[in-house]
């Protein structure tokens, strides 16, 4: 069960308007019945139980501040994690700054109740909400859930499910020394760089991290994609890999592995900027590559479009496209 607070003095002055979809559900659903959707809904609820049995009952507050929070990329790991608290059956207080709309529908089908506060992101100042909170869960390093946790008493949980950038404030709350830093980026030069203390110009400078970087243990770790919104047929692929997303990409190196990998036919959702340059890289090295724009979610060729998947950031691939339910916008 999902309650969003619309008076809670923490909640903003979001109207309905101001929140967007990722997906259009009813549209979604009519796509996709109930009995193909079952089997991972039953594979999420697996895992929920699996905690529960583990862990016992929990309180969690759930932390999700970002300062560019509104990319549709995230809705999918953020809808997973709401998804996953609320079928283990804890009482959870989730306050984010999105203003995507969650999938009330498949909350509503678990045990758990999950309360999510809307946070306006004008107001910098946050003290947690009153109640008792044995975990405090957060989707980004942050100093607000740091301090929360110091303040709850709790135990902190940090997941990192995008890079970090230089251009973000460096963390200055100190988490109890080897706190895990779950993350998604094990090997990346960028992902360290930016987390830690490197050189510019022969000086060292502070990273997303600042002073409190020895206090983490950073543990790379895969971030599936919610693959109930992917659910699998008896299909044969259509192309061998998905490449999601654009920006910030070593586009070179990663065409460069996936002809080294034997790769066929595989398709691109790239930028609106980027997709002449995703092109010629693919023909660069020899790949057979669909690259399209944006891609919007449809009804049909009379359905309205919905709001179009903007600003992709995560690059993934897998065997089990295809997306059938992604159409190309107009002019992609």
């Amino acid at each position: 069960m999902t309650h969003e607070d619309r008076t809670h003095p923490e909640q903003g002055r979001a109207e309905d308007g101001e929140l967007f979809h990722v997906l259009e559900m009813p549209v979604f659903r009519k796509r996709y019945p109930a009995a193909l959707l079952r089997p991972r809904a039953r594979h999420t609820e697996r895992i929920a139980r699996g905690l529960r049995e583990r862990l016992g009952m929990r309180s969690v507050l759930g932390v999700a501040f970002y300062p560019w929070h509104d990319q549709t990329t995230l809705w999918w790991f953020e809808q997973g994690m709401l998804t996953l608290l609320a079928a283990t059956g804890w009482n959870t207080v989730w306050i984010t700054d999105a203003r995507y709309r969650f999938d009330d529908d498949r909350l509503a089908e678990v045990d758990g109740h999950v309360s999510i506060i809307r946070h306006d992101r004008a107001v910098l100042h946050w003290e947690p909400p009153d109640g008792h909170f044995d975990t405090v869960v957060t989707l980004f390093p942050c100093d607000r859930a740091t301090r929360a946790a110091r303040l709850l008493g709790a135990r902190l949980i940090t997941f990192a499910i995008k890079n970090l950038h230089d251009g973000e404030q460096p963390l200055v709350e100190m988490p109890p020394n080897g706190t895990p830093l779950w993350h998604a980026f094990a090997g990346s030069t960028n992902f360290l760089n930016a987390a830690g203390i490197k050189l510019v110009a022969g000086q060292p400078r502070l990273g997303r991290l600042g002073e409190t970087v020895d206090a983490w243990r950073l543990r790379g770790a895969p971030f599936p994609t919610n693959r109930y919104y992917f659910p699998l047929r008896s299909t044969e692929p259509v192309f061998d890999a998905l490449l999601l997303g654009s920006k910030s990409r070593d586009g070179d190196t990663t065409f460069a592995a996936l002809r080294r990998a034997g790769a066929g036919r595989i398709a691109v959702v790239a930028d609106t900027d980027h997709v002449d340059e995703m092109r010629a890289l693919a023909h660069r090295h020899g790949i057979d590559a669909a690259v399209h724009g944006p891609l919007l979610l449809r009804d049909g060729p009379e359905s309205t479009p919905p709001q179009p998947v903007r600003s992709p950031w995560c690059e993934q691939q897998s065997p089990l496209v295809p997306i059938r339910f992604l159409s190309p916008g107009p002019g992609d």
